[in-house]
Parts: C-alpha cells; structure tokens; sequence
C-alpha cells in the first residue's frame, strides 16, 4: 500500500475496525469528504485532521506523516527495524501527555525517554547505535519542522 495521507487513514480506520460511515459519524465529517481523503483527492484541514485522529484514536502526526509505518526506504538507508509496543494504558496516556507537553509525537517521546533511559553508557558500548541515534534525531527534526510549517499554514489561513 502507498505511503499517502489516503492509505495512511485507511490502514488507521482498518486497523480500528471501522467502516467509512463509522468514521465518518465518530468525527462528524461527511461519508463522502471521508471518501474523497482517502482517495487522496483532498487533503484535510488541521481541524478535521484532528476530528480523524481523535475519532480514530491516533496521533495527527501519524495520519500526516506515517510516522513509523513508511513502507519503503531509500537505496542507500541504514537497515532499520520496526517494532510495535504493546503499552498499559496509564503508561500510553502519560506518554502521550509529556509527549504533548514537549510538542512532540508519541513515538518521539517514546524514543526520547529510551534515549535518556539508556543514556551515554548505551552510546559508548555500542558505537553502532549511534548513526541510528543520528538518524532518528534529524528524522524527529524533518518532522517537527514539516508540523510547524503545516500549523503556521493553518493560522494564516484562520487569523482568528
């Protein structure tokens, strides 16, 4: 499947177990707007890109940039891994608090505190993880610049 906004709210109603009309009643966005985002002839305002993410239960970040769920990496890319965490909900819910309260994703978050848990002794045993490290760093940062872009976008679209 692509790596579009349309395929990404597709695999994130699918993976909910929803159906359009679901969707669409849960965020209070038309059947067929719905349709027309995951055909990927529109793309959502920031306001409705939350009205999707709260309804379907996910971070605005993931529909917008996929977050971990790229499906292809370029030619010359370290290998990678994915992994999916199966988190209490205390625990997900307080990480998604520090992450919202740093103005950063969940997996950010998630990453940041693994960071800080492993620390320097990480660093220093295993010099391989490093570039990795680097990587998720600039990664994190691509991110965060492309969701200020879109909110400065979005104010200067809504002044008010």
């Amino acid at each position: 499947m692509a790596n579009t906004f349309g395929a990404r709210l597709i695999r994130a109603r699918v993976d909910k177990g929803m159906s359009q009309s679901d969707l669409a009643a849960s965020s209070g966005i038309a059947p067929a707007q719905i349709s027309r985002y995951e055909a990927d002839k529109n793309q959502p305002r920031l306001l409705v890109l939350r009205k999707l993410a709260a309804a379907l239960d996910i971070a605005p970040d993931r529909l917008l940039a996929g977050d971990d769920e790229a499906d292809t990496e370029p030619a010359d890319a370290a290998p990678t891994t994915q992994c999916k965490l199966r988190l209490p909900v205390d625990m997900h819910a307080s990480l998604g608090k520090l992450a919202a309260s740093a103005n950063r994703s969940l997996n950010a978050e998630i990453v940041h505190r693994l960071a800080q848990t492993l620390g320097e002794d990480f660093a220093a045993e295993q010099p391989a993880a490093q570039p990795v490290l680097a990587e998720m760093l600039a990664q994190m940062r691509e991110q965060t610049g492309l969701l200020r872009e879109l909110v400065e976008l979005a104010r200067a679209a809504n002044p008010d």
